[in-house]
Parts: structure tokens; sequence; C-alpha cells
């Protein structure tokens, strides 16, 4: 059985709003004047429940470029406007790895993270990654995202010991554009692949 689908999400809206108000005292009173301030005091950075990510996966024979490649992911908290961080991932490290057993999976890394300073809590966002199957269950985050045309490849992810997900689609140029088909052969072909996510994927259990 396939465990890798999320529920499609086409756009995560939160409104942020805040209610000022002040009692004024009357002149000359000896009444308590109170203000509310507009202004929240600092707390602590909030660990967000969600992430997308996005960039680039650049393969040389069969494995992760490291220095070509790039990623970088939007995170989100639950009601809120705001974004928990932002920012670049650094792949420091990757291997190429075993197809988990039954996935529709072409090709898997092992990946290590360096994430952004601002996400500090992403060192341990993905333990691997993999370009695979695309599944028609995406199809509505596809046209969200303007790719309907798209022939390409599912972007699979995972963290350590959380479920396997399939979060978005990975091709070529030509592929996204619908010009060309993904390689029904595995592994992925050595080539510049951009992937997008096109669900918002769990935040990983501490």
């Amino acid at each position: 059985m396939r465990n890798v689908f999320i529920p499609i999400a086409a756009a995560l809206v939160a409104c942020g709003s805040y209610d000022q108000a002040s009692v004024d005292a009357p002149r000359g009173s000896d009444a308590t004047v109170e203000y509310t301030s507009t202004t929240d005091p600092p707390t602590a950075p909030a660990t967000p429940d969600s992430y997308s990510l996005h960039g680039t996966i650049v393969v040389v024979d069969g494995s992760i470029d490291l220095a070509e490649t790039a990623l970088s992911i939007d995170t989100y908290i639950e009601g809120s406007a705001a974004e928990a961080c932002a920012g670049a991932l650094t792949i420091t490290a990757s291997a190429t790895e075993a197809i988990p057993n039954g996935e529709p999976i072409d090709s898997w890394w092992s990946i290590q993270l360096a994430p952004p300073p601002e996400c500090e809590d992403a060192a341990n966002l993905l333990s691997h990654l993999g370009l695979g199957a695309y599944d028609a269950r995406l199809d509505v985050g596809l046209a969200a995202h303007g790719l309907s045309d798209a022939t390409a490849y599912g972007l699979y992810t995972q963290a350590e010991g959380e479920p396997l997900w399939l979060v978005g689609v990975g091709g070529t140029e030509d592929q996204l554009a619908g010009l060309a088909s993904p390689d029904p052969a595995a592994p992925v072909p050595d080539g510049r692949y951009e992937v997008q996510a096109l669900v918002l994927t769990p935040w990983p259990s501490p």
C-alpha cells in the first residue's frame, strides 16, 4: 500500500488582525488610565506546522550534485498570516539509496541539510528526497501553479522516522512545459530538475 499522499492544499490563507483600544480618563479625575499596546511583546520563534519545498535538483552520474543543487523552503504556522521562517536549504551530503519497497520512485537519495540561520529547526526537515511517478491527485495543485501542461516526475520527500510523502512535481524545463516526458526507465537520467511542492508538508515531529 502506498502511504505517500496528503490532501491537496490549493491555497493557504490566514488574516492577521489586532484590536487597538485605549481608555482615556476625564480631565481632572482620579480614574486610572489603561492603554492596550498594538505591539506584541517579543516571543520565542514558533515551530512551523507545515512547509513548502522548491528549487533545483541537479543529477550527475545518478547522484545529487551538491554544488549545483539549490533548495528553499517556505514555512507556515496554522492561523497566522506570517511565515515562521524561510530561506535556502543547503545539502551538505547525499548518497543514492535503494528505493523504498513498493514505492513508485525512480531515484531516491539520502541527504543531510544545513538550514538557514533563521530556520534552525529545519536541520532535520528532510532525510530523503526523490523523483518518481506523478499522481493525478496533484492536478489541482499543478494548475494552481500554472503547470497544467507539465509531464514531469512526482517529487517525494521523507524525514527520519516520518511517513514518505508525495508532495509535488519535478522536471526539466521541457517536461514542465509539456514538451517532453520522463524517461520510463529508472533511475532518473542526469539533468537539471526544477522541483515545486504542490501541497503543504507536515512539519516533522520533534
